[in-house]
């Protein structure tokens, strides 16, 4: 008979002596889940390697690159009055000196109306032109090349200024229009949305033709009035009168009318002509701010620009003009020294991390007398030893310079560097020479004549590429890895049988055990019932 529960027909504690057996056929297993844990170990600080080494050839490649080295930077001499800065997208301008005077600046045009009471008819046709008035009286107007009239109808009698606003904001990003509100009622103001005097706005209001109220007048509406036939069934007398008003509007206006209902009705502005604005004495909204350009001068030159924000004016600048009537604000621009300082304090920081990181992996801690996760590998070794030799390598681009050490940069016994920042002010002095040293492109191949960020940005370039020492490493990493974890995998089933098959035998152990017991009951009781 079988025993559900191992142990009970013998007395054995058969699952502690098949715990102990499987815990011996663990012990490789433990062994290979100890290396997996190194193995991962390595993958994460070959992954943090990578990462700095990255950092580095990114440092490098600035410092290779003949842009840092025209870089420049630009000061004024009152940033309240005139700000420069690089053009987007350059990063160099012709060095110099420029005295900007800015006499006016330029403006938007904006316009306020009267208070226009609540409840006006503000019914009408709402045409806003931008352009340039002339100085004649009255003025005359020039319509803005490449600009087009906006034209509104507003045919419903509760129109309300805030609904004119509105259709005016939705309509064009051109014109911006807001409404004021005092104790004498709403205005509506009206402003360009750039500066300029060629942005002016002129503001012409007119009928506008609207549909009978059983109707709608089809048809053309390229005048003030359309349609060449009046309603038909509005009634014997309305019907006439609408009649003769669609004929007349038919010689005046579109090409085609008609439809049904009561026709078409010409409405005439009456609130609504509290907007008009032609730059006369006539207009009667009243102008805030005048349509105007920026008058300045740089180095005594005369000019004008319809916007404060100067782009290119001085090639590779923009400069923002910002108040007017002041004294002249002098623009300086030089070579941006801090900036190229920076990147090689970048440079050095990224290094030393690399050199830090290296160093710990490959090295022997003597006070705790362990050895860094990469000691005696060959890959890192040869990466370390790699980078050092370049950096204490020599360049012939620069006459004046051959090292690093000669630009303030010296390489310290654990192989980082340390900026001695006496020797690099100096050496910063002659611009062009540390440009050289570490951007030169080189002359006929020649390696010695290559600048060394040039050479570092190839080595890092190498080392990371898909066939370089680190990306090989990394890979060859995670295959150890994947090797480990296949081997858990077959040992961990090859137990779980074990553990299955020692079970099964205590099993039929237990079931002849229990046997037995029952025939030795059996015999004790014959011979106690003999007895």
């Amino acid at each position: 008979m079988a025993l559900s529960t191992p142990g009970v027909g013998s007395g054995l504690d058969v699952n502690s002596i098949v715990n102990q057996l499987v815990a011996l056929e663990r012990q490789p297993l433990q062994k290979l889940q100890q290396r997996a844990t190194a193995i991962q170990a390595q993958v994460s600080s070959w992954g943090k390697l990578q990462s700095l080494m990255d950092t580095l050839r990114t440092a490098a490649g600035r410092l290779s690159s003949a842009s840092t080295w025209t870089q420049s930077q630009v000061t004024s001499s009152d940033s309240t009055a005139v700000s420069a800065s690089m053009s987007p997208g350059t990063g160099t301008a012709a060095a110099g000196r420029y005295t900007v005077h800015v006499s006016r600046l330029a403006q938007e045009h904006t316009l306020a109306s009267s208070p226009v009471a609540g409840g006006s008819d503000l019914r009408g046709r709402l045409t806003i032109e931008l352009g340039r008035y002339d100085g004649a009286s009255p003025p005359g107007f020039t319509p803005r090349s490449g600009s087009s009239a906006l034209v509104l109808d507003f045919t419903d009698s509760a129109t309300t200024l805030a609904q004119v606003r509105d259709a005016i904001n939705a309509a064009t990003t051109s014109v911006r229009a807001s409404i004021l509100r005092d104790a004498s009622g709403e205005r509506l103001v009206l402003s360009a949305s750039e500066t300029g005097a060629d942005r002016a706005l002129r503001i012409a209001v007119g009928d506008v033709t609207s549909g009978g109220s059983a109707g709608e007048t089809g048809g053309s509406t390229g005048s003030t009035t359309g349609g060449t036939t009046g309603g038909t069934t509005g009634g014997p007398l309305g019907g006439a009168l609408d009649g003769l008003g669609g004929s007349l509007g038919g010689l005046t206006g579109g090409s085609t009318g008609g439809g049904t209902g009561t026709g078409a009705a010409t409405v005439s502005p009456t609130g609504l002509n509290a907007l008009r604005y032609d730059g006369s004495t006539a207009s009667q909204m009243t102008q805030t701010r005048a349509a105007q350009d920026a008058d300045f001068s740089i180095n005594g030159v005369a000019m004008t620009s319809a916007s404060n924000v100067l782009d290119g004016t001085i090639q590779g600048l923009r400069v923002q003009l910002i108040k007017a009537g002041g004294p002249p604000v002098d623009l300086t621009v030089e070579a941006d020294a801090g900036g190229q300082r920076k990147q090689l304090e970048e440079f050095v920081a990224a290094y030393n991390a690399v050199n830090t990181h290296l160093g710990t992996d490959t090295g022997f801690d003597a006070a705790s007398r362990k050895g860094g996760i990469f000691q005696g590998d060959a890959t890192a070794l040869s990466v370390r030893r790699q980078l050092r030799e370049l950096i204490g390598q020599s360049s012939t681009a620069s006459a004046r310079f051959a090292r690093l050490a000669d630009i303030g940069l010296d390489i310290r016994r654990d192989g980082s560097l340390a900026i001695d920042a006496n020797r690099l002010n100096t050496a910063m002095t002659h611009g062009a020479d540390v440009r050289a040293l570490l951007s030169g492109p080189g002359q006929g191949g020649s390696e010695s004549s290559k600048g060394l960020g040039v050479r570092l940005r190839a080595l890092t370039d190498q080392l990371m590429g898909s066939e370089g020492l680190l990306g090989s490493k990394a890979e060859s990493l995670r295959e150890r890895l994947g090797r480990n974890q296949s081997d858990q995998d077959r040992l961990n089933a090859r137990i779980e049988s074990t553990r299955q098959r020692l079970l099964r035998q205590y099993q039929a152990v237990d079931v002849q055990v229990s046997r037995l017991n029952g025939l030795g009951n059996y015999v004790n009781q014959q011979f106690s019932t003999r007895d």
